[in-house]
C-alpha cells in the first residue's frame, strides 16, 4: 500500500458549507429536519448535509470531485455574501446582475445535491457510480448549463424575497421548485421542471433572503415589481417554506427551530422520486424515475392527487371492460411545455 496516497475526504458535504454558514447563528450549528423520522435537532455545520464519501466513484482519483467543488466554492461563497451586502443597501439591479452571472454555477450546485443525486438514480434505485456519472453528464455540458441560464434569464421574472427574522428554510435540494399550474402526469418530467413553463424557481442566498424567478401565476399578498424587495410574513412566508420543505427527500435546515416545527407538518408523504412504467401499443415497455410533484397552490397539488385516483380508476375500468383509455392532455388540458426549446 502506497501510504503517501491521500485517502478520500469521508464526511463529503452536498451542500457547501459555506451556504450553510449564511442559514447558521453562530457559523458552526444550525437546526436541522430529519424528514425520514421527523424528528428536529441542532446539528453541526460539519456534519449536516452531509453523506459518507459522496462523490468518489470507482474510477476517479480519490477527492477528484471533492477538490473540484471546492475550488468552485471557493469563488462562488464570496459573490453569494456579496449578493446579500448589495440587497442590505438595497442596490436590486446590482444584486439581480450578479446573480445572472453566476446562474451556471447556481445550476451545478443544484446538480451536486444530495436530493438531485437521488433523482439522478436509475429506476428508483441508488447505485452511486450510475448516479454520479449522470451528475457529471449534466455538469460537464456547459453548453446545456448555458442554455438553461439563458432560458431561466430571459423567460423567467426576478424578484427578490426577505424575512425579516431569517426564518427561510433550506433544503437538501439546494434550489427549490414549484410548479404553478398542475398539467396533470407528465411520463418523463415533473411538472416542476426548470425551464418548463408556470414553473418558480427559489435560489437561497441566506437565512434572510431568497432570489426568486418564476413563469406564470406567481402571487403573493401584495403585487409584485421586480424593482422592490418584498418582505414576506403569514401566508407568503408559510407557502415559500412549505416548497422548500417539500423539496427535500431526507432534510431540511434553518437558522431557527420553530421555523421548521411551523411547517413541518406539510411536508409531502412521498420521500422519494417516483417510479414511472409507460406500455405502448406495439408491446414495448419503458421506464423512467421522476422527481415528485412540487405546486405552490394547495388547490394545484389537490388537482394533481384526484388525478392520480382518478386515472387509476380509469385504467382498473379499462382492465375490467376491455375499453381504451385516452391521453391524459385530453382529459386534463394543455400538455406541458417549454419556455423556449433549449
Amino acid at each position: 500500500m502506497n501510504k503517501n496516497k491521500k485517502l478520500p475526504v469521508r464526511v463529503q458535504h452536498y451542500i457547501s458549507q459555506g451556504v450553510l454558514r449564511m442559514f447558521s447563528e453562530n457559523r458552526q450549528s444550525v437546526f436541522e429536519f430529519n424528514l425520514e423520522n421527523n424528528k428536529v435537532y441542532r446539528a453541526g455545520i460539519s456534519t449536516t448535509m452531509s453523506d459518507k464519501l459522496t462523490y468518489e466513484h470507482p474510477i476517479l482519483p480519490g477527492n477528484a470531485l471533492e477538490n473540484a467543488f471546492k475550488k468552485i466554492e471557493d469563488e462562488y461563497i464570496p459573490k453569494i455574501r456579496n449578493i446579500v451586502d448589495m440587497l442590505e443597501n438595497e442596490n436590486i439591479a446590482a444584486a439581480q446582475k450578479e446573480v445572472e452571472s453566476i446562474l451556471q454555477e447556481i445550476l451545478l450546485f443544484y446538480y451536486r445535491s444530495g436530493a438531485v443525486l437521488y433523482e439522478l438514480s436509475d429506476n428508483n434505485e441508488f447505485d452511486k457510480p450510475s448516479v454520479i456519472e449522470n451528475m457529471l453528464k449534466r455538469i460537464s455540458d456547459s453548453r446545456y448549463l448555458t442554455k438553461l441560464a439563458n432560458t431561466i434569464i430571459s423567460d423567467y421574472t426576478f424578484v427578490v424575497l426577505k424575512t425579516a427574522n431569517s426564518n427561510f428554510l433550506l433544503s437538501d435540494q439546494y434550489v427549490s421548485t414549484a410548479s404553478l399550474n398542475c398539467k396533470g402526469m407528465i411520463a418523463n418530467f415533473s411538472n416542476r421542471t426548470i425551464g418548463f413553463s408556470d414553473c418558480l424557481i427559489l435560489i437561497p442566498l441566506s437565512s434572510k433572503y431568497y432570489v426568486a424567478y418564476y413563469n406564470g401565476n406567481f402571487q403573493l399578498d401584495k403585487p409584485i415589481k421586480s424593482d422592490k424587495i418584498y418582505e414576506l410574513t403569514g401566508n407568503d412566508l408559510l407557502n415559500i417554506n412549505k416548497v422548500i420543505i417539500r423539496n427535500g427527500y431526507k432534510k431540511c435546515i434553518a437558522m431557527h427551530q420553530d421555523a421548521l416545527e411551523a411547517v413541518k407538518e406539510y411536508k409531502t408523504s412521498i420521500c422519494g422520486t417516483v417510479g414511472i412504467v409507460m406500455g405502448y401499443s406495439n408491446g414495448a415497455y419503458r421506464s423512467y424515475t421522476v422527481k415528485k410533484e412540487v405546486f405552490y397552490r394547495d388547490i394545484d397539488q389537490d388537482i394533481f392527487d384526484h388525478f392520480i385516483e382518478y386515472y387509476s380508476s380509469l385504467a382498473k375500468f379499462k382492465e375490467m371492460n376491455h375499453r381504451k383509455i385516452g391521453k391524459n392532455y385530453k382529459d386534463f388540458g394543455q400538455a406541458s411545455r417549454k419556455c423556449r426549446r433549449n
